[in-house]
């Protein structure tokens, strides 16, 4: 049921005078998943954005005082709580909607997500195919289209919040590909309000269907991000700002974070002895990843390597808690003194996997300290290589050979992981014994595929500096001045 909850009285916003760019602004944020909670507040966004002299309204499924709400700054920031209608009729149009507005040709991660409609939900997949192949033909229609999508994702809510709290600016943490922040870009373009959308993740713009609308303001990582977003979303070059990745910022300089011995002496590791980080995944996209777990663990625990090693586990947040979580007893039973499990501790909280902000500098300080990374198909695989870590990817299935649509090799030909795997930047093993032969090369030779690691950072992040959170918020300095410049100028010419 659409439901928005409004702010406490005491939470009302506070007019403030001031010379700050953004003196008595409000800029409204959607924070609907842990995703966005790390892209604006545990990267320094929202802090800029006050010290800019901005009023902040969050938008979330969280309550104030609930999981991260509870420890936004007080004073001008305000949380606006919303339960998205999300109704049987919607959850099938928003899993069709990458195939029915598809144009051209897909990326070879649609493909598979296509296929996977076909299985989970055939009728569904058919009217998306045969919708698409109406449209593709009669260019007015799909433009009519596109327009009456705003009223497939509109939400009482969204909208009650909007005319409850006027905003100068909407900032979103993905351009419309999840189904909070589709309902504010729609409800932000029809109102005239600017929007500018930060792209989340590496993946987003091949993976997760049409842009639609164009957001005023397109914030990627790099160039190659800003190619992606020109071919194929169509966004025009001019709307496209090449930022970096706020979330990223904390990788800048790591040394903050102590030394490599004190930090493996307080994580109760020996730092005499290599470091192996495995950050599995999670139930949905590897259901028996335990199996490979389990034989890296029992190589460390019988020295099976030419040096001495030991094991830091970490799961996904997701295999933790929410609808992907895994079994975690069988992790459990693997801790010892050279293996350590580690469960991120999620937060319970109304949004997905609610982690504190200082999950993410552990995280970056386990990266950091680590000789090798093993992973599947996870952004470990870019995360690591900024710390020139050598990065393996698990590309076998553990419990016996699965059809492809079925196996994890598939993932590898994902258009992000098909940049990865083109570049050299991490190695693919397709066995347990291959797994133990990379770890073993890697453990000699940390320098190997060094050159393929630097250039797979430089195509995805284009710098890693420290200042993507200043450059996103100078971008909507900019955005609310031009807008405000535009209504001056109406005023004087009414007047």
């Amino acid at each position: 049921m659409t439901q928005y909850t409004a702010p406490s009285a005491t939470a009302c916003r506070d007019e403030m005078d001031g010379d700050a760019p953004g003196s008595g602004r409000r800029v409204l944020i959607s924070i609907p998943t842990g995703f966005q909670l790390r892209q604006f507040v545990h990267s320094g966004v929202l802090d800029l954005l006050l010290e800019q002299g901005f009023h902040v309204l969050v938008v979330s499924p969280n309550r104030e005082g609930e999981g991260f709400a509870a420890r936004l700054p007080s004073g001008r920031v305000q949380v606006a709580a919303v339960d998205l209608k999300n109704g049987p009729l919607l959850r099938r149009y928003w899993a069709a909607r990458h195939r029915l507005l598809l144009r051209g040709e897909p990326t070879q991660t649609l493909r598979d997500k296509t296929l996977r409609l076909h299985g989970n939900y055939p009728w569904v997949a058919q009217a998306a195919e045969i919708g698409n192949r109406l449209l593709r033909p009669y260019p007015a229609l799909r433009e009519t289209f596109l327009r009456w999508e705003r009223f497939i994702l509109s939400d009482k809510a969204i909208d009650a919040v909007l005319s409850a709290h006027p905003v100068d600016l909407i900032l979103l943490g993905s351009p419309g590909f999840m189904a909070q922040d589709a309902v504010l870009l729609h409800a932000g373009v029809d109102r005239g309000i600017p929007v500018a959308a930060a792209v989340l993740s590496w993946d987003n713009l091949s993976s997760k269907g049409l842009i639609n609308p164009m957001p005023d303001r397109l914030l990627v990582w790099s160039n190659h991000m800003r190619q992606e977003a020109i071919r194929l979303q169509q966004i025009p070059a001019e709307r496209i700002v090449e930022s970096g990745a706020p979330l990223y910022d904390v990788f800048a300089n790591p040394e903050r974070f102590g030394s490599r011995a004190d930090n493996l002496q307080r994580l109760g590791l020996d730092p005499e002895r290599r470091l192996i980080l495995y950050g599995t995944n999670h139930a949905a996209h590897f259901p028996d990843e335990i199996e490979v777990v389990k034989q890296v663990a029992r190589w460390v625990e019988e020295d099976g390597f030419d040096v001495p090693c030991q094991l830091w586990i970490r799961l996904h947040p997701q295999a933790v808690s929410g609808p992907y979580k895994v079994l975690l007893e069988p992790y459990t039973k693997l801790a010892s003194d050279r293996v350590k499990v580690e469960f991120p501790q999620v937060r319970k909280s109304d949004l997905l996997w609610d982690l504190p902000k200082e999950d993410i500098g552990h995280l970056v300080s386990l990266l950091r300290d680590s000789d090798v990374v093993i992973n599947m198909a996870s952004t470990l695989a870019i995360d690591a290589a900024i710390f020139d870590k050598p990065v393996i990817c698990i590309a076998y299935d553990p419990s016996g050979p699965l059809a492809y649509e079925k196996s994890v090799r598939r993932y590898y030909d994902f258009t992000h992981m098909a940049n990865v795997v083109r570049a050299g930047s991490a190695t693919l093993v397709t066995s347990h014994d291959h797994l133990k032969e990379i770890i073993s090369a890697y453990l000699a030779d940390p320098t190997l595929n060094r050159k393929e690691r630097q250039s797979i950072v430089e195509q995805q992040f284009g710098r890693v500096d420290g200042r993507s959170s200043e450059r996103l918020v100078s971008e909507v300095v900019a955005l609310v001045s031009s807008q405000t410049d535009r209504r001056v100028a109406t005023q004087r010419c009414k007047s």
